[in-house]
């Protein structure tokens, strides 16, 4: 790729690489000396944000701030810190980072703005978080050489309560009682504990004391069912990771893996069964011929799939409060050649 001009002044070089970064020195020399001239050449790349599988969402967990990347979504409960980080992976030189709020304001390393602030990494924090700060959190990194963005898409849920008789006891006043105990959760996700002391709501622990119980609060599972026009193309040479709900076309002899996902706060936990097409069934940890089934019994492996794994693959999730199905066609393509002349 490098090459000289006849006249020896020039030097081209073709297809610039990150590699051919450094410095160049070009000697001249005739009869009455030598000299030297010298470049540093630098090369630019654009910024790079980190990436992260969407569907990688950190939990939620009562009393904890919360921590994610750029491109990840986030459920958080209102009243809590909300830290987004803007990773940049690949970058030269620095990329300078400004956010974009869901009203549209815009906020830079180092600015605040009511509740929400950046700091000189470029990580966005957000405090006392509540329901008007929903929406999508847009980072964008830029240098000379481009510019790149990255998007948080923040969902904030609120406590519901739901009043139970505990176990817990003590005094109110010159009578003793049974308190009333309070279970402070989210509809779709946690349970906590609070008292009530003598009518009077004290602020919810977490955890609760020992002396209290902690009630499940039961949830039936819900399959995820995915965008049905987002299918996967046949692709040769390529194995398949699809999210179960999604068809697929796949060629022989490579290894298909569908994923089932589940809405959040599941009570109590559900138990898996997956349905092959052969009519077998499968479980948590389970295997058939080139079929397995992880340990948590969400994700169904096909190894080396051939033709007589064609068809309705079939999972359904169940506990004591109901149960979910979903199913994924999948169609075995075989290779067909065609001789050329190479």
């Amino acid at each position: 790729r490098f090459l000289v001009a006849a006249n020896g002044r020039q030097l081209v070089v073709n297809d610039f690489e990150l590699g051919d970064e450094g410095e160049y020195v070009a000697t001249a020399t005739n009869i009455a000396g030598t000299a030297t001239g010298r470049s540093r050449i630098i090369v630019l790349q654009p910024p790079v944000f980190k990436k992260v599988d969407p569907l990688d969402q950190p939990p939620i967990i009562p009393d904890q701030d919360y921590v994610v990347d750029a491109t990840q979504n986030v459920t958080i409960l209102d009243g809590k810190r909300l830290l987004i980080n803007a990773d940049v992976v690949t970058t030269k030189p620095d990329a300078m980072i400004s956010w974009e709020l869901p009203d549209g304001s815009t906020l830079s390393p180092g600015q605040t703005l009511d509740r929400f602030s950046v700091y000189p990494n470029g990580t966005l924090q957000v405090t006392d978080i509540d329901s008007a700060d929903e929406g999508t959190y847009t980072a964008t990194a830029t240098n000379r050489a481009g510019s790149a963005t990255a998007t948080t898409k923040v969902d904030v849920v609120k406590y519901s309560w739901q009043i139970i008789v505990g176990s817990c006891t003590h005094t109110c006043g010159d009578e003793g009682t049974k308190p009333t105990l309070i279970i402070c959760r989210n509809d779709e996700t946690f349970q906590s504990v609070a008292e009530v002391n003598c009518g009077h709501i004290v602020k919810p622990t977490q955890p609760p004391p020992e002396e209290c119980n902690r009630v499940p609060c039961p949830k039936p599972p819900v399959l995820i069912t995915p965008d049905p026009f987002d299918q996967e193309r046949p692709v040769p040479c390529q194995n398949y990771n699809i999210q179960l709900g999604q068809n697929v076309t796949i060629h022989e002899s490579y290894r298909l893996v569908i994923n089932a996902r589940l809405e959040a706060g599941t009570e109590p936990a559900p138990t898996f069964t997956w349905t092959l097409p052969s009519g077998d069934t499968l479980s948590a940890g389970e295997s058939s011929g080139n079929a397995r089934v992880n340990a948590a019994g969400t994700r169904l492996t096909i190894s080396n799939i051939g033709a007589d794994d064609e068809g309705r693959y079939d999972m359904t999730a169940s506990n004591s409060e109901g149960s979910s199905s979903l199913s994924s066609q999948v169609t075995v393509d075989r290779f067909s050649w065609q001789t050329i002349i190479g």
